[in-house]
């Protein structure tokens, strides 16, 4: 299976750079850190998608986010579109090949890889999550014959000390990731990991891969979503 991009996903990319133009309008001081992080991030993350960025709006959008608007001229083009899918390709193929090297998984390419970047808290709900996991695993052994989307489900972050909570919840990823990973009748249309030593190096790696980005965490708690505008330039 391929997950093929759309003149949606397109909007879906550039959609963050819309809402920042607006809110630029009223605080125009809190936006120049944050959008400095985002151009570093999408430039030297995921230099498949910025190379490709490159060859249409030049170079002048990696000291200006909001360059990256125009690309909605080529929002319908067939081209455009399927340089974009190889370009975001391409990043999941990097971590595939870094987990085959560092952790001897495999990992099919052509699922899709659904991901949770945040700290480890209990509001952050990374217990909702496996407990879905758990729900989809029963649900596919269930009805093995369906056709199921092949699916990688990825947890990453860091847990403070002496936080008993969140570590039980990273012992349990870690369980249920063991049980599903070796039941041969889900095989590859389900896989759990657990990415372990989160910090900058892990994330650039990562984040540009993943096709979907888990926002979960329970309404207005909040503190920033950086994490969430890390994934949204990176990832569609």
């Amino acid at each position: 299976m391929s997950i093929s991009v759309s003149a949606a996903d397109i909007d879906a990319f550039l959609e963050i750079r819309l809402e920042d133009r607006a809110m630029h309008k009223v605080v125009a001081a809190r936006f120049l850190r944050e959008h400095r992080g985002l151009e570093s991030l999408l430039a030297q993350a995921s230099p498949s998608l910025s190379s490709l960025i490159d060859k249409r709006l030049g170079m002048r959008w990696r000291t200006d986010l909001f360059e990256l608007v125009r690309l909605r001229e080529w929002r319908d083009d067939p081209e455009f579109r399927k340089a974009f899918h190889d370009a975001k390709f391409a990043n999941k193929l990097r971590l595939v090949e870094r987990a085959k090297r560092d952790a001897n998984a495999i990992i099919n390419p052509e699922a899709l890889f659904d991901l949770q970047v945040k700290r480890i808290h209990e509001y952050k709900r990374q217990l909702l999550n496996i407990l879905y996991v758990i729900v989809r695993y029963n649900r596919i052994r269930e009805n093995p014959e369906k056709d199921w989307t092949p699916r990688v489900v990825m947890f990453a972050g860091k847990a403070a000390s002496a936080y008993k909570m969140a570590k039980n919840i990273i012992k349990l990823i870690n369980d249920v990731a063991k049980k599903i990973n070796a039941d041969p009748l889900v095989g590859d249309r389900l896989k759990v990991g657990f990415i372990p030593n989160y910090g900058v190096s892990v994330a650039e790696l990562i984040i540009p891969a993943a096709d979907l980005s888990e926002q979960i965490l329970m309404a207005g708690t909040e503190a920033s979503g950086t994490g969430n505008r890390s994934s949204r330039s990176t990832a569609r």
